[in-house]
């Protein structure tokens, strides 16, 4: 049999896209309310990321492993002056208004998988230039997200709120506390792995970002 997913495995890993994106990521012009929570969100991402990560039982154990992704910028990135942004306007992003041209794709601040009892996390995807809000469950926007800078080893983000902006260097799997308002947040840029042959170096030009609210 040839090395891989089956067809009906290959099916399902689509689906869960579609729903994972359908339900983490709402189209433009969708309330927000979609018909996925947010446990039901982590619990697809947990099988999404099974069916992609495993392999199949036909000897693709020797030859697939996990293996580390690296985040390589595009080289065409605008570079970013945020030294010239001004305050937040938070009625900007009301109602999954895009008042900036971005890429990225984020989810909306809601309970994780791990953590302290209270803690609210939001996972992002976003490459250099690209902006994401920082949003609750109810689409209040706290604050905005920049990512001005980096390599696969760090990231310059800009958190702009209502405080003005803020510019913190997030090395590789090491959190970083940020205050807005009275509220205590941790920005995160955490190592991801995929599966993979051993000799390869697969690459995205889009980090994954997790923010965590501490209540």
């Amino acid at each position: 049999m040839p090395c891989g997913r089956t067809d009906r495995q290959n099916n399902t890993v689509d689906t869960y896209r579609r729903n994972l994106a359908y339900g983490a990521f709402p189209p433009k012009g969708h309330d927000g309310r979609s018909a996925f929570g947010q446990q039901q969100k982590i619990e697809l991402m947990h099988k999404l990321a099974g069916l992609v990560l495993g392999t199949v039982v036909c000897g693709c154990a020797s030859q697939t492993v996990s293996v580390r992704q690296r985040f390589i910028p595009t080289p065409d990135a605008p570079h970013v002056n945020w030294s010239q942004l001004g305050t937040l306007d938070e009625m900007a992003w009301q109602n999954d208004k895009l008042p900036v041209s971005t890429d990225a794709n984020w989810t909306r601040l809601g309970p994780g998988p791990a953590g302290e009892p209270g803690d609210l996390f939001l996972m992002a995807h976003a490459g250099i230039g690209d902006t994401f809000p920082v949003q609750d469950e109810n689409g209040r926007t706290h604050f905005v997200v920049i990512v001005a800078e980096g390599d696969d080893h760090h990231l310059l983000l800009v958190v702009n709120s209502k405080d003005g902006a803020q510019g913190f260097d997030v090395w590789r799997d090491t959190p970083v506390s940020v205050i807005v308002g009275e509220s205590y947040y941790e920005l995160l840029f955490p190592t991801t792995k995929v599966a993979a042959a051993a000799d390869q170096t697969p690459t995205i030009d889009k980090a994954m970002i997790i923010v965590t609210h501490r209540p």
